[in-house]
């Protein structure tokens, strides 16, 4: 069944980065190591800023 709720997602993970929603805006606060942040623009049509407390994820984790 499709989600049509509005503010019904509260995290987005994809297999290059993890996305939190924080007050009606989209933050990166994770990344796959190895993957830029203008790889992640070029690839995500919706705007998101970036979280101070970043994380890198390793491969080996």
């Amino acid at each position: 069944m499709p989600l049509t709720a509005q503010h019904a997602v509260h995290m987005l993970v994809t297999e290059l980065a993890v996305f939190r929603f924080i007050d009606g805006k989209m933050w990166l606060t994770e990344v796959v190591e190895g993957c830029d942040i203008a790889t992640l623009r070029e690839k995500t049509e919706a705007h998101f800023d970036i979280a101070d407390d970043l994380r890198i994820q390793r491969g080996d984790a």
